[in-house]
């Protein structure tokens, strides 16, 4: 695993709260692991006394759900081996233990099976697959936009010297039309 940028090694070193909270009351480990943020900072934020459970303000989401619901699988072993714990994420063992599809009946058994963690790191892997498969379409979807774009740039460029063309042969017409006017004239003065 790779080593922690070594600015966060200094500061956690020189006593920097590992634990402390931004003003909206998210801790660093919850912002780090939302980020998707390397197992080598998670692993220096928890070995510096980082909360794996710390969840900052009540009702926010704990760093393991981030881990697991937004795709982190890496995460999800390092938080669990920290003392996170699943029992304490009421939607993360509702969408381990779902029976079936969104709506389904959730039972969740009184004692957390051992092959628990396995489960959170699969249901972490599908997020991430998710995630990609979501980004690989939004990137499709924006080239498939700048695609059409150009393509409108050019049929505009075309559009516009074809105007240029016709205005060019109008003039001439109208030059052309003015000589032999002109000359007409010269014509028939005595």
């Amino acid at each position: 695993m790779a080593a922690p940028p070594a600015y966060l090694n200094l500061l956690l070193e020189a006593g920097a709260p590992a634990d402390a909270s931004s003003p909206d009351g998210e801790t660093l480990l919850l912002r780090a692991v939302r980020a998707g943020a390397s197992p080598s900072i998670v692993e220096a934020l928890l070995a510096h006394g980082a909360r794996a459970d710390g969840a900052g303000v009540e009702g926010q989401p704990r760093p393991l759900e981030f881990a697991v619901g937004r795709g982190f699988p890496e995460l999800v072993p390092l938080l669990l081996a920290k003392g996170a714990h699943p029992e304490l994420c009421p939607g993360l063992l509702a969408a381990v233990f779902r029976t079936s599809g969104a709506g389904a009946e959730v039972v969740v058994p009184e004692k957390l099976p051992p092959d628990l963690p396995e489960r959170l790191v699969a249901l972490a892997q599908q997020n991430q697959e998710r995630r990609e498969a979501q980004s690989e379409a939004s990137r499709a979807e924006f080239l498939e936009r700048e695609r059409r774009a150009e393509s409108a740039r050019s049929s505009s460029a075309a559009d516009e010297r074809l105007a240029r063309e016709r205005q060019d042969r109008e003039q001439g017409e109208r030059d052309r039309q003015r000589e032999l006017d002109r000359r007409r004239e010269k014509a028939l003065m005595p």
